[in-house]
């Protein structure tokens, strides 16, 4: 088979063509890179806010939870983590007793099957 010569332009051009290709595929790797760890972080860190409590109990169960147990006059406040049982929501209140003293604590509600319970 003869071999084809290419003038020097024509060289060139290729060597150029084959550092641009490269060039983009290592800026390619570097963004698929950064997009995983991305995604791995966002993963562990939603999952971990979820794990320890971190949404918050809606206002009509917390409420609906604080009014069977016989506390009146029941003021919510934000989540509290760690206070409940992994994939449980949580809501802070504080309300008052049978004996006309305010008292605080917590609704942990099941978010997929169990009811709601407080923990003081």
């Amino acid at each position: 088979m003869p071999s084809i010569k290419l003038d020097d332009d024509a060289e060139d051009y290729i060597r150029e063509q084959r550092r641009r290709q490269y060039r983009w595929e290592r800026i390619s790797n570097f963004f698929k890179v950064v997009g995983t760890l991305i995604a791995v972080c966002a993963f562990f860190g939603i999952s971990t806010y979820v794990g320890c409590n971190g949404c918050e109990t809606p206002d009509d169960e917390a409420r609906e939870a604080i009014q069977s147990q016989g506390l009146t006059q029941p003021e919510l406040h934000g989540h509290n983590l760690g206070a409940c049982h992994e994939s449980e929501t949580s809501r802070q209140f504080t309300a008052t007793n049978a004996q006309g003293h305010r008292v605080s604590g917590t609704v942990c509600c099941g978010q997929f099957t169990k009811g709601c319970t407080i923990r003081w």
